[in-house]
C-alpha cells in the first residue's frame, strides 16, 4: 500500500471517529477574499461557506509565510481538501490570509498560516491546518 493511501485511510478513520454523536468537530464559516475594496470601500468577501473542523484553542508561537513570528490563539484542522475559489488577483489557494474564518461562537482571527499536507496523487492537500491569531 502506498504512503498516500495510508494517509488518506487514516484521515478518513479520524474523521469517522471525531464526527457523529460525540462530535469533536465544530462548524466554522469561511468568507473568501475576492478583492481589496468594493464600492463601499471595504474588502469584498464571498458569502459564508460552512465546513467542519477540529478546533483547538491554544496559544503558541507560529511562523507566518513571510517568516515573521506571531502568536496564534486557535488551531483548526479541516480533515478534507478545501476547494479552490479562483477569485481575486494574487489570491493564494485554497485559503488566503485575507479570507475570514469565523468559529461557531462568533469569534474570528487573522489567518496566520494556512498549511496542508500535500497529496501528490490528486495535487491537493490531504487536510488543511490553519492557525488564527
Amino acid at each position: 500500500m502506498a504512503f498516500g493511501s495510508v494517509v488518506r485511510s487514516g484521515i478518513a478513520t479520524i474523521k469517522s471517529l471525531v464526527g457523529g454523536a460525540d462530535n469533536l468537530m465544530d462548524s466554522v464559516t469561511i468568507r473568501y477574499w475576492i478583492r481589496d475594496l468594493n464600492d463601499a470601500g471595504t474588502p469584498d468577501l464571498s458569502a459564508p461557506v460552512t465546513f467542519e473542523a477540529i478546533v483547538e484553542r491554544k496559544q503558541q508561537v507560529v511562523k507566518k509565510a513571510d517568516g515573521q513570528e506571531a502568536v496564534s490563539h486557535t488551531y483548526l484542522a479541516f480533515l478534507e481538501a478545501l476547494p479552490p475559489r479562483g477569485t481575486g488577483a494574487g489570491r493564494r489557494e485554497p485559503l488566503d490570509e485575507r479570507d475570514v474564518i469565523t468559529l461557531s461562537d462568533g469569534t474570528t482571527g487573522v489567518i496566520l498560516t494556512p498549511e496542508g499536507l500535500m497529496d501528490r496523487e490528486i495535487a491537493a492537500p490531504f487536510l488543511h491546518e490553519v492557525y488564527l491569531g
